[in-house]
């Protein structure tokens, strides 16, 4: 019975089909002999030695907690799948000790459970543990803390390995969200790690997750260009931004917007329909080039960093003319 429905539950070829089988033809049957075993011996009687090991259970608690165990694992199972399949392959990591800490649970509760059907007093038992568990969550406060943090992180989905993020001044790639702290591949190939107890409390910006990228130059255009040069510049680089196949065409914005000390300023907003940073800075470079020949076709002039001097030559009553 256990065959059949593991194998109407997954066939053949699906990732969980071995933990599927294992756990409906292995523990669940176990269990189900071990109960009609049982009632049957009831029935027909038993002595005091047999009697007394009957009400310890000490099979049938070996047998639950396999039966658990094996249900903790075809739970991971099914948890890793899914983030595979959601392209979250490193989100899995968090299974192996959350699967070992339910399973050290199970454990203990079933070791006490045991003892208490065997006839052992358990009050003392489990005061000295409440003191121990005390004891030790203060030493591993800190531990706790990186791993809740990692929690944090893979359930909320800040970030994932790969992406290109900011947290304070460190700006680099999320190379791995660790059970203990977030590593950082800089921009300068160094690594920086973080602690996940804090890094899940702080300010995260995520390059990656972007569906556009802002294109915004400024452009310091000469004093000497004419109103009508300025109108040709803006007029052009609007209508060569709305043809780039690239450029979102609702989002174009060329405007004429300050007198600066030394220079005109025409802004330029737009947003570029592409998230991968790389294929970004082609398209900034096809539109910079192409704002640089606008410019230079219309007689223009950019005037970054230059310092415009007006020269006046009259000439003084007081001096001899020149021959």
């Amino acid at each position: 019975i256990g065959f059949i429905v593991s194998r109407l539950i997954s066939g053949p070829g699906s990732p969980l089909q071995r933990p599927i089988r294992n756990f409906f033809t292995r523990p669940i049957p176990v269990l189900g002999i071990l109960l009609v075993v049982g009632r049957l011996l009831n029935e027909l009687g038993l002595g005091a030695r047999a009697q007394g090991i009957v009400e310890s259970r000490t099979v049938m608690t070996l047998v639950t907690v396999w039966l658990i165990f094996s249900a903790i694992d075809l739970f991971r199972a099914k948890r890793r799948d899914n983030f595979i399949a959601q392209g979250r392959a490193d989100a899995h990591i968090l299974g192996r000790p959350m699967s070992n800490a339910l399973k050290l649970i199970t454990l203990l509760a079933a070791t006490l459970v045991w003892l208490n059907n065997s006839g052992v007093q358990i009050s003392a038992l489990l005061a000295g543990l409440g003191i121990g568990g005390v004891a030790l969550a203060l030493a591993l406060q800190k531990p706790i803390e990186d791993l809740l943090g990692a929690v944090s992180l893979y359930s909320q989905q800040p970030m994932q390995t790969g992406d290109l993020c900011k947290y304070g001044n460190i700006l680099g790639s999320i190379e791995e969200i660790g059970l203990r702290t977030t590593r950082i591949r800089t921009l300068s190939d160094t690594l920086v790690s973080v602690p996940n107890c804090i890094i899940a409390h702080g300010a995260i910006e995520n390059y990656s997750a972007r569906k556009k990228m802002l294109y915004h130059p400024d452009l310091p255009i000469r004093y000497d260009t004419s109103v009508e040069q300025m109108q040709a510049i803006i007029n052009e680089i609007d209508g060569m931004a709305r043809e780039h196949k690239k450029v979102i065409k609702d989002s174009v914005r060329v405007r004429f917007t300050e007198f600066a000390a030394n220079a005109m300023i025409i802004k330029v907003r737009l947003y570029i329909d592409e998230s991968d940073f790389s294929l970004y800075l082609q398209v900034v470079d096809e539109l910079n080039l192409a704002i640089m020949g606008i410019v230079q076709r219309n007689g223009g002039h950019f005037a970054q960093g230059a310092t415009t001097v007006m020269l006046e030559n009259t000439e003084s009553p007081h001096l001899p003319a020149s021959s």
